[in-house]
């Protein structure tokens, strides 16, 4: 009688309650009915108040799954994106197939130009567009698939749009049901070309080094025969003429021995030029010093200097020069140096009888084309690569037909370079040997601009 509820509003006559139990026998709260009035209570009214209450239940259980279910939804979501965020920061791909092994599921990471989500989904990894001709690489793998057995980093390539071999490594666990039956794998790709081609370069260059290492060597072995060679002959004259006796340096055999040292001085000091210059060439020490040279002239004086050599190889020396050939902006010395490298070599390996022409043109590029060809032995093909890098010969043995340091191509090779041009050898053994340089159209002065500058008449200019 002291309720509030009954002696104020809402004035409570009449009360009826029905329990709200949950399925799992939790008491929940009370369905309740308010009458303001006095009201029999029957038992249909009881059993209604019972059947809505049971209805409420079900609506807040329902609530409650849903809120559940949503509360789930939104962790597993989390969860997976957590996990794709991951995944995709390790470089991972994510994939999934089938017990027969073919996709049923491929990251976005995965989907490139070449393989397509469309067209990965539904094939087996073998049966992708670049393996269909060659499937040799999964055979071991496959086993390892029909055994259901785990695999860890199995690695495969291919060639992709670009034309770049492309290298994967792929790991998978296989997946079965509650009963033990397989179901397919599960499993992470990762792309490997950059440590591959990291590998492979660094084998490369550790093979490169020493090679190179091989090559001085067999340098240097030889130098201590070229260097020798002069150096005896130089101390051995000069025993002679110190031990002469009075008078006898009138005779003519002491003119000889005098001649004898200046030859092998002036070799001794080509070989260790030689040795200077390319070592600033490849220490990028070397310059240049740009005028403009009239190469008929400088050819002909190129010939003049080795004369004698080609005279006394019975060799015939001859040249063909295009009519207005330009001056070449160059530095003369080192051209100099170039064609009597190019040209000493010639005679060299030509027998005797033969012959060696250079020529010199403008091509249809407007570059300047300068050519030694001889009728001389000739290079094999393989070999061409060899002699015209530094410290390398085709014959490193002391007991070699031809002596020589094998500088003087790399050498011209590396003062062409200087210029912004190229040296190619064109060869084959017993075919004779053609040297190509070629020099940027950059270089190519015009006879007459060139006389016009200098104050010069076109016919003192021009050349025939």
């Amino acid at each position: 009688q002291n309720n509030p509820l009954v002696l104020g509003p809402p004035n409570i006559r009449t009360y009826l309650g029905a329990p709200l139990v949950s399925r799992d026998g939790y008491r929940i709260g009370t369905l309740c009915a308010l009458y303001a009035e006095v009201t029999p209570i029957n038992d249909i009214w009881k059993e209604h108040l019972t059947a809505l209450a049971a209805i409420v239940v079900d609506e807040l259980e329902l609530r409650v799954a849903l809120a559940d279910a949503e509360a789930a939804a939104s962790a597993a979501a989390e969860s997976e994106s957590r996990f794709r965020d991951i995944a995709e920061a390790s470089g991972e791909w994510i994939w999934e197939t089938d017990a027969d092994h073919r996709f049923t599921y491929i990251s976005d990471r995965n989907a490139s130009s070449l393989f397509p989500r469309s067209r990965l989904i539904g094939l087996k990894r073998w049966e992708l567009p670049p393996f269909r001709n060659d499937r040799s690489q999964f055979e071991v793998h496959r086993e390892t698939l029909s055994r259901h057995e785990p695999f860890r980093r199995f690695e495969y390539d291919y060639v992709d749009n670009n034309g770049r071999r492309q290298y994967r490594q792929t790991s998978g666990n296989p997946v079965f049901d509650r009963d033990g039956n397989f179901k397919g794998y599960r499993g992470t790709t990762t792309d490997i070309t950059d440590q591959v081609e990291g590998i492979e370069d660094l084998k490369a260059a550790t093979a490169a080094a020493e090679q190179a290492n091989i090559a001085k060597s067999e340098f240097l072995a030889n130098m201590s025969h070229e260097l020798r060679t002069p150096l005896n002959a130089i101390i051995g004259f000069s025993d002679l003429m110190m031990n002469a006796t009075p008078g006898a340096f009138t005779k003519p055999d002491y003119f000889e021995y005098t001649d004898d040292i200046r030859q092998s001085g002036h070799h001794l000091l080509k070989i260790v030029n030689d040795i200077l210059d390319l070592s600033k060439v490849e220490a990028g020490q070397s310059e240049l010093d740009e005028a403009p040279v009239d190469i008929p002239d400088l050819v002909r004086t190129t010939i003049r200097i080795l004369s004698g050599q080609a005279d006394k190889a019975d060799l015939t020396v001859s040249t063909l020069f295009a009519d207005n050939l330009p001056f070449l902006l160059a530095d003369e010395l080192k051209l100099k140096q170039i064609l009597i490298n190019l040209l000493a070599n010639a005679i060299k390996f030509t027998p005797s009888g033969g012959m060696i022409t250079i020529s010199a043109e403008n091509t249809a590029d407007t570059e300047v084309l300068i050519k030694v060809s001889d009728t001389g032995i000739g290079i094999a093909p393989e070999d061409i690569d060899k002699v015209l890098a530094p410290f390398e010969q085709v014959d490193s043995s002391l007991s070699r037909r031809y002596d020589g340091t094998g500088l003087g191509l790399p050498l011209a090779a590396s003062f062409v370079e200087l210029h912004g041009g190229s040296l190619k050898i064109v060869s084959d053994v017993g075919a004779g040997t053609t040297v190509e340089i070629r020099f940027p159209a950059a270089r190519a002065l015009l006879t007459e601009a060139w006389a016009a500058d200098k104050g010069l008449s076109p016919d003192q200019a021009m050349r025939g």
